[in-house]
């Protein structure tokens, strides 16, 4: 189940945009845990900035792989398809949209990938 709630207009590129959303969608039920993957979506603003979190219910990113999911190629196993690339390429699309991205937690009850992007002027 994926839900979302307070999600922004932001402006930018919109199929950048979509492709992050969809990339953090497919990792959470590719890396899912024994339970039907939940996956939710909220935003709140903060300054110039809306920070857009992705929450989980999986298994969790080991700790040594943590500082490594952004890297191209990185994978937390081979056991699952994929090229490895996927967070690195949310990573340069949020970049250049005036954002950062980061894993701010993890662990055996799921994770949480948040972004940031700039807010509309105005």
């Amino acid at each position: 189940m994926v839900t979302g709630r307070n999600l922004p207009t932001v402006p930018g590129r919109a199929a950048e945009l979509e492709h992050v959303l969809q990339n953090l969608v497919e990792n959470r039920i590719k890396y899912r845990g024994e339970a039907a993957p939940r996956i939710r979506f909220d935003a709140r603003r903060q300054g110039e900035m809306w920070i857009v979190r992705c929450r989980d219910n999986g298994r969790g990113i080991p700790k040594r792989f943590r500082d490594r999911v952004f890297e191209p190629f990185a994978r937390g196993t081979s056991a699952v398809p994929g090229s490895g690339l996927g967070m690195a390429i949310c990573q340069r699309i949020i970049e250049g949209h005036g954002g950062h991205i980061r894993v701010e937690a993890s662990g055996v009850t799921g994770t949480t990938v948040a972004f940031s992007l700039p807010a509309p002027a105005g």
